[in-house]
């Protein structure tokens, strides 16, 4: 159907016979529908012929009028309204489908519609009757356009014949149902304007859909209409309480304290949290029962994969390092050093995993040099991963020394440390220092520092 010859087909003998199922046969103005231009397609073979007189403009308007009021969806009748309306009717065309073309404004697409009230509004006289139903039609639309050019018609009809105020009360009283503010209140403004002319049958139909108003509305036509029922403004009710909002951070489980705990914990399911519980137990239990420690873990770190950790050159799970910290703390320890060499460098590792890595690889070199702290500061009690300042507070102890890494508490008598220098921008002990290699970007265990210096190193 969208293959045009180059020509219109003036002699095909069959166009007279073919015409009128154009406008009837279900599919074609879907199929047609992209043909725009009035030089072009079939749109521009219509026009052609009917101006050479091959096809008669009647029985195209006719057509065209005819497919409307069997209706479809815009996209069906898309064609046949630029057709329509490429024909351009004169009013005298128009004149003996009026009929018709009232019929099309209750339920045809809008650019039917739309097409339907210029062509309308062009007649010269109308039928009182035809007005009322005209007016009826477009005040029920859904479309904002057509309904304001209902009440503009409506009002400058009965401006110019006042006889016509009866007829207009029913489709101002389906207006005050619209969705639109502004359109209500333009129909009552109307009804107001012409409250005398209307009759009392007209004043008792407005009357009855006063009610549809809005209170305020309602009440100022009422005014004018005695009598009519205002709708009582009902409170709007308050929203319900707003939940209480989730707490920001719950807090951990406890710390663990006891062997068994530990291997509770190293035997299930292991988050973020576990991992932070499992390296603040493992440092604590090495100092308070190292035996009952590598009691639990000697059945797995001599075993499978753990005890081929001499074989492996990059250590990339955590549970790796510290099996082979809890060898070294008995006595056999995979390989001395790994620390300086089996971090992962080639391998695509998320930052927070590799955070991890570096932490247990710090408690890999602790336990290899005997420095094992008898605690993790920076072990969070939080869900947010935070520390509580009373916690921490608590964990340095009195002295604030808790935290001090075993192995290195000064001889009696000797003078206290001197307190480490704060690093100035990225001069000699600032972050830049912690760019200088791999193995330079650890926490420091002991005195719960580190984080923020990895952080500001990338």
């Amino acid at each position: 159907m969208q293959e045009v010859p180059p020509e219109p087909p003036y002699a095909d003998p069959l166009i007279d016979t073919l015409l009128p199922r154009l406008f009837e046969a279900e599919g074609v103005g879907r199929a047609l529908q992209w043909w725009r231009e009035t030089d072009q397609g079939w749109l521009g073979a219509l026009l052609k012929m009917a101006e050479a007189g091959r096809v008669g403009r009647e029985s195209l308007i006719e057509g065209c009028v005819h497919r409307f009021l069997l209706g479809g969806s815009a996209t069906d009748l898309r064609f046949f309204a630029r057709l329509h309306e490429a024909l351009a009717p004169a009013p005298e065309e128009v004149e003996p489908r009026v009929r018709d073309y009232v019929r099309l404004l209750a339920a045809s697409p809008g650019p039917v519609a739309e097409a339907a009230v210029k062509h309308l509004r062009a007649q010269p006289a109308l039928d009182p009757g035809h007005l009322a139903e005209i007016w009826d039609s477009l005040l029920f639309r859904p479309e904002r356009k057509l309904v304001k050019a209902g009440l503009t018609w409506l009002d400058r009809a009965v401006r110019r014949d006042p006889a016509l105020a009866g007829r207009i009360a029913a489709p101002l009283a389906r207006a005050f149902a619209a969705e639109s503010a502004e359109l209500r209140e333009r129909a009552v403004t109307l009804a107001l304007a012409h409250v005398a002319a209307m009759g009392e049958q007209g004043r008792a139909t407005v009357r009855e859909a006063i009610p549809l108003l809005p209170a305020e509305l309602g009440e100022r036509a009422a005014a004018a209409f005695p009598g009519a029922e205002v709708a009582v403004e009902e409170a709007e009710p308050a929203p319900p309480p707003l939940p209480e909002p989730p707490p920001r951070a719950t807090r951990l489980p406890a710390p663990i304290e006891t062997a068994a705990e530990f291997a509770e914990v190293l035997a299930g399911e292991r988050d973020w949290a576990a991992w932070e519980r499992l390296l603040a137990g493992f440092v604590v239990l090495a100092h308070r029962d190292r035996e009952a420690l590598l009691a639990v873990l000697r059945g797995e770190m001599y075993r499978n994969h753990y005890a081929r950790l001499h074989v492996y050159k990059q250590w990339d799970h955590a549970d790796y390092w510290l099996m082979a910290a809890a060898r070294t703390l008995d006595g056999a320890s995979p390989v001395a050093g790994a620390w300086r060499d089996r971090l992962p460098r080639d391998r695509p590792i998320a930052p927070p995993a590799l955070l991890l890595l570096h932490r247990v690889a710090e408690i890999h070199k602790a336990a290899e040099e005997g420095t094992l702290p008898p605690l993790l500061l920076a072990t969070p009690t939080l869900s947010t991963g935070h520390v509580e300042a009373a916690e921490l507070v608590r964990r340095r102890g009195p002295g604030g020394r808790r935290g001090q890494a075993a192995g290195r508490r000064p001889p009696a008598g000797a003078a206290p440390p001197a307190p480490h220098p704060r690093p100035r921008g990225h001069g000699a002990g600032g972050p830049a220092d912690l760019r200088r290699g791999p193995h330079r970007r650890r926490l420091d265990l002991s005195r719960g520092r580190g984080l923020g210096a990895m952080a500001r190193a990338g």
